[in-house]
């Protein structure tokens, strides 16, 4: 009895850590989104989407850019300067969905620095933050 009882303390805990595991991944995991660009690297900067986030529309050009199955985050570089989004926002929270549509965000982007942007309010506006370390 006490063999079995152990095998099964030990398979709740492979479960425990292998989910534990699973889920910091999936938290952290980022989708990079190929942007084809001649600027020099200096030129460029980062931008991180929260990923239930669609980028539709870049500097009045249809995109289509979002997170792949699972990740949590997608992220593009571009040149540094102003440029202005379309953005679509889709979350589901406690049995609710959450959609906005052609939300606009126009933004002065720095070179070299990493930015990331999220939905706050309850998809009331976008947040863009400074995350450079």
């Amino acid at each position: 009895m006490k063999m079995h009882t152990s095998s099964i303390t030990l398979r709740l805990c492979l479960i425990i850590v292998c989910s534990v595991f699973l889920l910091t991944g999936c938290l952290s995991a980022t989708t990079q989104i190929p942007y084809a660009t001649s600027v020099p690297p200096e030129e460029l900067c980062t931008i991180k989407f929260a990923g239930n986030l669609t980028v539709k529309n870049f500097d009045e050009k249809e995109v289509n850019w979002s997170s792949d199955f699972g990740d949590y985050w997608f992220s593009v570089q571009l040149p540094a300067g102003e440029h202005t989004f379309m953005v679509d926002y889709d979350q589901t929270m406690n049995r609710a969905w959450i959609q906005r549509r052609n939300i606009p965000l126009t933004y002065d982007f720095t070179a070299g620095r990493t930015y990331q942007v999220a939905m706050a309010g309850f998809g009331v506006h976008l947040l863009v933050t400074d995350i450079t370390e």
